[in-house]
C-alpha cells in the first residue's frame, strides 16, 4: 500500500551505517500536526525531534538485518511514517527483517528507561506510569524523582510512548503495519496463492475492530487510520480475487510486494 515516495527537491539525504535515508518535507509537516500544542513550539520541536530519532531507530532495525543478510537497504521517512525497502531476502529472511524494526524500538524504550534509572534512580516501571498511569507503577514517585521540569517529563513520556505504544501498535496484524506484513509473509509461505487473500480478511477484521475500540475511547485520529486501512485492505483483497478470477496472478507469490 505505501510505496516508497519519489525524491523531491527538498528531502533531506544522509548516509549512516551504510544505508541511505531520505527524509520527505512531508514527514516534519505531518510529525509538527500530530504534536501541535498551541503557541508552544518548543514543545512541538521536541516531539518532532522524538519522532524522528524514534521512527529511524525503526528503520535502521529493518535496514541493518537485511545488510546482516547481505542485502542492500534503502530508507525513506515521509507522510504516513517511515519504509526500508531491500529486495532479496527469502521468507524467512524477511520474518525477521520485519520483526526487527519494533524490536529496535523496544531497546530504545529500554535504554531511555535504563537511563532514567541511572540519572534520576526512578525505577522503570514507575517511568512506564508517566504513559500508562493506570497499569503501571507510581507516576508521581516519577515527576518526583524527574523533577518537574515540563521539557524533561515531555522528552522522556514522548520517547517511551513513541517506542513502546507505538511499537504494540505496529505489531497488530493489520496490513501492511508490521504485524499485517508478518501475517502476509507467513501465510504465504504456508499457502502461496491463498495466503494473500487470507492476511487480508485478517487485516481487514483487525482493522475493524481496532477501529471501533478508538472511536469508543475518543481516539479519533487512530480510528481514522485504521478504518482507512481496512478500506484499503478490502480493494487489495478485491483486485487480488479480479486478478485470481482472471488468471491474472503470477505464479510468484511476491507478487503484491511488487
Amino acid at each position: 500500500m505505501f510505496s516508497m515516495p519519489g525524491p523531491t527537491p527538498y528531502d533531506l539525504n544522509f548516509r549512516a551505517l551504510g544505508i541511505p535515508v531520505r527524509v520527505s518535507p512531508w514527514f516534519w509537516a505531518v510529525t509538527a500536526i500530530m504534536g501541535y500544542r498551541e503557541g508552544d513550539w518548543v514543545g512541538v520541536g521536541l516531539w518532532i525531534g522524538c519522532v524522528f530519532v524514534s521512527i529511524l531507530a525503526h528503520e535502521y532495525g529493518h535496514g541493518l538485518t537485511s545488510r546482516a543478510f547481505g542485502l542492500d537497504a534503502e530508507i525513506a521517512l515521509h507522510g504516513m511514517g517511515g519504509l526500508c525497502r531491500s529486495e532479496g531476502a527469502t521468507p524467512r529472511q524477511r520474518l525477521l527483517i520485519i520483526l526487527a524494526g519494533p524490536a529496535a524500538g523496544f531497546l530504545l524504550c529500554a535504554v531511555v528507561l535504563a537511563s532514567v534509572k541511572l540519572i534520576y534512580g526512578v525505577d522503570p516501571v514507575d517511568s512506564l506510569a508517566l504513559v500508562f498511569p493506570r497499569w503501571f507503577g507510581d507516576i508521581q514517585a516519577a515527576v518526583s524523582g524527574i523533577g518537574r521540569n515540563l521539557r524533561r517529563l515531555e522528552t522522556i513520556h514522548d520517547l517511551i510512548f513513541i517506542n513502546l505504544f507505538w511499537g504494540i501498535f505496529n505489531l497488530m496484524p493489520v496490513y501492511p503495519l508490521d504485524g499485517g506484513q508478518f501475517t502476509a509473509v507467513s501465510l504465504t509461505m504456508w499457502r502461496p496463492r491463498q495466503g494473500m487473500s487470507w492476511a487480508l480478511m485478517v487485516s481487514m477484521a483487525a482493522a475493524i475492530c481496532l477501529a471501533i475500540y478508538c472511536f469508543q475511547q475518543d481516539q479519533t485520529p487512530a480510528g481514522i487510520f485504521l478504518a482507512f486501512l481496512a478500506v484499503n485492505n478490502y480493494q487489495t483483497l478485491q483486485l487480488l480475487q479480479h486478478r485470481s478470477r482472471y488468471g491474472t496472478i503470477e505464479e510468484d507469490p511476491d507478487w503484491w510486494k511488487r
